[in-house]
């Protein structure tokens, strides 16, 4: 009896772990995207969150344009002449209320410029 609490206890703390590190980290969607040098790609991540924001980490290396409208659309345009790949990571954050966000999803987005 006591070897079947004590691995059922370890089990616990094994899945508590990983929800707190998932609740930290959210979740990483991934896209990959192609686009012409010097087009313009509007990409729609989603609904703009309620409770919350998006904001770019990391911008792309060789942009003329590189923004978010209205949290939902991540507009992308390469130097001029550019060609080759860039990377662009989008999180979105939310709050249940006061001033903790806790980041929902963490967007990743590789953009191939022919």
């Amino acid at each position: 009896m006591s070897r079947l609490f004590l691995v059922g206890m370890v089990i616990s703390f094994l899945l508590a772990g990983g929800c707190n590190k998932d609740e930290e980290n959210g979740q990483v969607i991934k896209h990959h995207l192609r686009v012409k040098s010097g087009a313009l790609l509007e990409f729609k991540i989603g609904n703009t969150p309620t409770e919350g924001f998006r904001q770019i980490i990391k911008h792309p290396d060789h942009y003329l344009i590189s923004e978010l409208i209205f949290s939902s659309t991540y507009r992308y345009q390469s130097e001029e002449g550019f060609r080759g790949r860039e990377q662009v990571v989008i999180e979105s954050k939310e709050s249940a209320g006061g001033q903790e966000f806790s980041i929902l999803n963490t967007f990743k987005l590789v953009i191939d410029v022919d």
